[in-house]
């Protein structure tokens, strides 16, 4: 105890005040990182987009096994991940989370996939989200 009665910033057990803020902190940054359950249109939103890299990846695999791009393999992946976008697309955001997930899908398209350009499916994602922005949050949206 100090002088005023209050205990020592070292405390029992020797974490202190500032240990247990530290703590106290760490955990509201790990739940910061950590994004909220999806449910309903959000949830599947989420499995679409897990949905969209495979057939991306698959995608991938078919055009690394030939240089017939011709190939039914490729025909195939390139289909799946047609069906999945449009589905995406269809598919109305219920809260920012499943603003994020087309977001992030368009981000993937745009950064992440070899530098290709924005193709027709992403852009009716892309659509969509903006429709989704403007639904949910009016007057932030983009005008379509």
């Amino acid at each position: 105890m100090n002088e005023a009665g209050m205990p020592n910033s070292a405390g029992q057990g020797g974490q202190g005040m500032a240990g247990g803020a530290l703590a106290t902190l760490r955990a509201l940054a790990d739940a910061t990182r950590t994004p909220p359950p999806a449910t309903g249109n959000d949830a599947r939103l989420v499995a679409l987009l897990a949905e969209s890299h495979a057939a991306e990846a698959a995608h991938g695999v078919a055009c690394n096994a030939t240089a017939d791009l011709s190939n039914a393999a490729i025909d195939e992946a390139l289909d799946r991940l047609t069906a999945v976008l449009t589905t995406m697309a269809e598919t109305p955001a219920d809260t920012l989370l499943g603003i994020a997930v087309k977001a992030a899908r368009i981000c993937y398209t745009l950064n992440d996939n070899g530098g290709h350009s924005i193709g027709s499916d992403d852009e009716l994602v892309a659509r969509s989200m903006a429709e989704d922005i403007e639904r949910l949050l009016p007057g932030l949206g983009p005008t379509l």
